[in-house]
């Protein structure tokens, strides 16, 4: 990361601490944990999905493919946290103990953009439950004391598969 980009970065959660408009700040939120402008914000969030294709063996034949249904999604998020409150450095290992649990997490999309007329995915929409299965967290740019001032994390989740009877 350059100089510049840490800059901008810092001046961009400086004048977010300050800003009282009553646009909606929260992006996204897993079970407490809640990622926004006046929180930790992800830059980036992929969802990869799958298909179940199972390897059947047939005699004298190539083996055939047998579909077995939808795979699990799983969504990664790409978080940037410069530390300018000591609130700030209580984000991840507040994670890290959620994940600890070992329970799903209700996942909730925070509000919504529209994209052209219409848009993707609703404000407050619940997205269901989903279990924390990895957590990197890359720390840079310490004090003399040792305490790093930025933390890049990328926090992995999955959908935990809701039964449906």
């Amino acid at each position: 990361m350059t100089t510049n980009s840490f800059i901008n970065g810092f001046n961009r959660g400086f004048r977010a601490s300050f800003d009282s408009s009553p646009e909606p700040t929260v992006m996204m939120a897993l079970g407490p944990m809640r990622f926004g402008v006046k929180t930790a914000e992800y830059e980036s969030l992929k969802t990869s999905m799958s298909w179940r294709w199972v390897e059947k063996a047939r005699y004298l034949r190539e083996p055939g493919l047998q579909y077995h249904g939808p795979g699990v999604i799983s969504k990664t998020f790409d978080i940037l946290i410069i530390a300018e409150w000591n609130v700030d450095l209580q984000f991840l290992p507040l994670l890290r103990k959620m994940a600890d649990l070992g329970k799903p997490q209700r996942m909730v999309a925070g509000h919504s953009s529209p994209i052209g007329a219409a848009s993707a995915i609703a404000g407050g929409s619940d997205l269901g439950l989903w279990c924390i299965t990895n957590l990197d967290v890359d720390e840079s740019n310490f004090l003399r004391d040792g305490t790093a001032i930025m933390y890049k994390a990328t926090l992995t989740v999955k959908s935990y598969g809701e039964d449906r009877v």
